[in-house]
C-alpha cells in the first residue's frame, strides 16, 4: 500500500508541475525515430524537468527493488538523496556521455556501483 501510495503521489507531483514524462513527437529528439525516449530527449527538457524526471526515476526503482529487497531498495534511495546535488551531477555527466542509451539504464548502472546489494 505504501508503495501504491508514493507512486500516485510521485505521478502527481509530475503532472502538477507539468513535466514531460515522454516527449511528444514534437518534442522527439532520437535522430533514429525510434520511439524511444533516449538520454538526448531527456537533455533537450529544462534542468528542471530532467531533476524531476530523474527523481521519478530513482524513487521507482527504490521502491520496485525495495519490493524484493528492502535494504537494496533504501540504498538506491540513500544513494541518490543523500548528496542530490553531487549524484545528479554525476548521472548527468554520464548521460552526456551516452546519448543514444535510455536514461534509467545510466541511473540503474550507477545505482548498482553503489549498492552491490541489487540483484
Amino acid at each position: 500500500m505504501r508503495l501504491r501510495h508514493t507512486l500516485v503521489c510521485t505521478l502527481a507531483l509530475l503532472a502538477l508541475t507539468g513535466v514531460t514524462i515522454v516527449p511528444s513527437q514534437a518534442d522527439e529528439v532520437d535522430p533514429l525515430s525510434t520511439g524511444r525516449f533516449t538520454n538526448n530527449g531527456l537533455l533537450a527538457q529544462s534542468d528542471r524537468d530532467r531533476r524531476l524526471w530523474l527523481s521519478g526515476v530513482v524513487v521507482g526503482l527504490s521502491n520496485g527493488v525495495g519490493l524484493q529487497n528492502v535494504e537494496a531498495g533504501s540504498c538506491i534511495y540513500r544513494w541518490y538523496f543523500d548528496d542530490e546535488a553531487q549524484v545528479y551531477a554525476n548521472v548527468l555527466s554520464n548521460i552526456e556521455r551516452y546519448p543514444d542509451h535510455e536514461p534509467a539504464v545510466i541511473v540503474i548502472a550507477l545505482a548498482r556501483r553503489s549498492c552491490p546489494e541489487i540483484e
